[in-house]
């Protein structure tokens, strides 16, 4: 068990909430085939001498109510603590409450924004916020395989924790070969438990369904790796509708290098940039960066990323703060930190388009002030 959990133990509900969860993995591991047809996924343990589990569930779900989804987000959010700080919270007294409050507004005394808006609401308010935010559970889903009309449409998700490395879980050796077999460049190692699965999502057919995903699959070196790095294959396979993100984001830095970009490093831009000192703005080149280009007007950046052909919106995550951004595909992160100027969040969108052969996750961050940035995010 990752040491982040042990950190955790001291509180009344936690092992209640481990039980809980342990007796619906055991349920669905075996509670026989009666009625429902049912499809098997695997939990592939972070810790090497705990041999992957194969688990089985009922498809009576779908897409919209999904057993693998569900019960991958139930045990991510134990593992995080949440169901710990949401029992923490139902249990509490007047008088815990209070403090529990107050403690809370000490955290957000740092941010003054945060604070001003807290500051006129009552301390059950205040605690149902952190209740609501808590009470949400969920994870990162990661494409191994995307479908595709070459690869029937079949794909393969791996369900990890959200903020697993903040969470100070070790190293899944496992997984993150398994990413490495499917074909993907991988930038940072898989943390934590995983739980991979299979389906076909057919659109124009209308089918979604959840496909068997076994022991035997887990294997790096399983017929399903090799298909997956194949042109078609889903995976990531080089210049093919499947090639991987990583290898797409390098592959457009080393043809927009032409052999020869100048890079540059000053102390207040991103370590990346081509030298351009119009900085993209009002018809100016866009600046190329690592991880894509960028430009901007007076009002708007627009940054554009590369990605796999296959890419649908499902897979991008997008997540806009007052002064920060954060963007993942596939469950890759391309790229997180702050922004150079606060940007107005509700006008701030991301869309997927095609340029001709390549397929671009295009993001627009609305300016507050109406000045020329230096750099878009480090």
């Amino acid at each position: 068990m990752p040491p982040a959990i042990d950190r955790r133990r001291d509180h009344d509900g936690w092992t209640a909430s481990i039980a809980s969860l342990l007796i619906f993995l055991l349920h669905t591991t075996h509670t026989p085939f009666q009625a429902m047809p049912s499809f098997r996924f695997v939990k592939i343990p972070a810790d090497n001498a705990l041999p992957i589990e194969e688990l089985i569930a009922d498809t009576a779900g779908g897409l919209t109510d999904d057993a693998l989804v569900k019960a991958a987000k139930e045990y991510f959010f134990v593992l995080s603590g949440s169901a710990a700080r949401v029992e923490q919270i139902d249990a509490a007294g007047p008088t815990e409450r209070q403090a529990m409050a107050a403690q809370i507004r000490l955290q957000l005394s740092e941010s003054p924004q945060a604070a001003a808006r807290v500051k006129e609401l009552s301390d059950d308010a205040v605690l149902q916020i952190i209740h609501s935010s808590q009470s949400a559970a969920a994870c990162d889903i990661s494409a191994l395989t995307v479908p595709l009309q070459a690869n029937d449409f079949i794909g393969v998700s791996m369900y990890v924790a959200q903020d697993g490395v903040a969470h100070a879980l070790p190293t899944n050796p496992r997984a993150t070969a398994l990413v490495a077999a499917a074909g993907h460049a991988v930038q940072t190692d898989i943390v934590g438990d995983v739980f991979v699965g299979r389906y076909k999502d057919d659109e124009i057919a209308d089918i979604w369904q959840r496909l068997d995903f076994t022991v035997a699959d887990a294997d790096s070196g399983a017929d399903w790796c090799r298909q997956a790095r194949k042109k078609g294959g889903g995976g990531g396979s080089g210049k093919s509708a499947a090639a991987s993100l990583g290898n797409l984001v390098q592959k457009t830095q080393q043809q927009g290098a032409g052999g020869g970009m100048q890079v540059m490093d000053t102390s207040g831009g991103a370590a990346g940039a081509t030298a351009n000192t119009g900085f993209g703005a009002n018809g100016a080149a866009p600046v190329q960066e690592v991880w894509g280009t960028w430009t901007q007007t007076n009002d708007e950046v627009e940054l554009k990323f590369t990605v796999a052909t296959g890419t649908k919106g499902k897979y991008c995550k997008v997540l806009f703060g007052r002064q920060t951004l954060k963007v993942s595909v596939a469950g890759q992160v391309l790229l997180q930190g702050a922004t150079f100027d606060l940007v107005i969040t509700d006008e701030s969108t991301f869309t997927l388009q095609d340029e001709g052969d390549i397929k671009e996750l295009c993001i627009t961050l609305a300016k507050t002030e109406q000045r020329t940035w230096a750099w878009t995010v480090r």
